[in-house]
């Protein structure tokens, strides 16, 4: 119900501060565990990737988002579960993996954190999680989102914003975590309209 609540809430917000244009929308599966990766510029991110699918999505959270025990149990209401990025948590990828293989949507973003593939760099968990539950990977790219709400800054700035989801992406069982992670962030990096 809390999610719900907060889905439609955020299409408000949404209409108000940042109009999208959306694109690939029959890529998107209506069934099934699937993973949508994406490039990450904004703490918007996560929320307008969740609203677009007409299904409950999940997501990682930074552990600290957790300490307020208000915040924490919004957050677990809107499908936010913790992860320690200062390190390789476990804990998280088992959550992640039993939400996919139930057949839930997981949001995942490979360059780790906001603006963190500027160098190229991606971390190999996406594989990992491929690797363990067979699911289809939808790259995603956000285009706009870091005008709406840059990096420290306290309220959105009114901006449009376009969000591209590509096609599935399948990996045979013999490509390695890094291989798979790499070629997820080319996905994504293709869909960029520049």
């Amino acid at each position: 119900m809390v999610y719900w609540i907060g889905y439609y809430l955020f299409h408000l917000f949404r209409f108000i501060w940042f109009p999208c244009q959306i694109h690939g929308l029959e890529n998107i599966p209506s069934h099934g565990g699937v993973i949508f990766a994406s490039n990450h510029n904004s703490n918007l991110d996560p929320f307008i990737i969740g609203i677009i699918p007409k299904r409950e999505v999940y997501f990682f959270a930074k552990k600290e988002l957790f300490k307020n025990p208000v915040l924490a149990w919004l957050m677990r209401e809107w499908h936010a579960f913790p992860v320690d990025r200062s390190r390789a948590d476990i804990g998280a990828l088992k959550t992640s993996i039993r939400y996919l293989r139930e057949g839930s949507p997981l949001v995942f973003f490979p360059e780790g954190t906001r603006g963190g593939g500027a160098d190229g760099k991606t971390f190999p968990g996406i594989g990992f999680l491929v690797s363990k539950t067979r699911v289809p990977v939808i790259p995603v790219y956000i285009e706009g989102s870091e005008r709406c709400l840059p990096p420290r800054a306290k309220f959105p700035r009114r901006t449009a914003v376009s969000v591209f989801f590509g096609k599935p992406m399948f990996f045979p069982e013999t490509v390695s975590y890094e291989e798979i992670s790499t070629r997820v962030m080319q996905g994504i990096i293709t869909l960029n309209p520049v």
